[in-house]
């Protein structure tokens, strides 16, 4: 008798779930530039060990450029 719900208003309930995504969104952006200059630092240690003539580091450390890209 007194078990209902009580409704929400649509629009607040767009509202509310436009803020989730944009707040997702920002969340994912945030990761993408964290990656993106982690690979940056990466690749200049791969160019600093292959100049110095260690070629297996820098092979590894190619290898995992690789596998965050992919």
């Amino acid at each position: 008798m007194g078990n209902k719900q009580p409704t929400v208003d649509p629009k607040e309930m767009a509202r509310e779930q436009k803020r989730i995504i944009t707040r997702s969104n920002r969340k994912l952006e945030r990761e993408i530039k964290t990656l993106e200059r982690q690979e940056a630092k990466t690749m200049k240690e791969v160019k600093k060990l292959a100049q110095a003539g260690q070629h297996n580091a820098a092979k590894i450390l190619s290898k995992d450029i690789a596998r965050n890209r992919g």
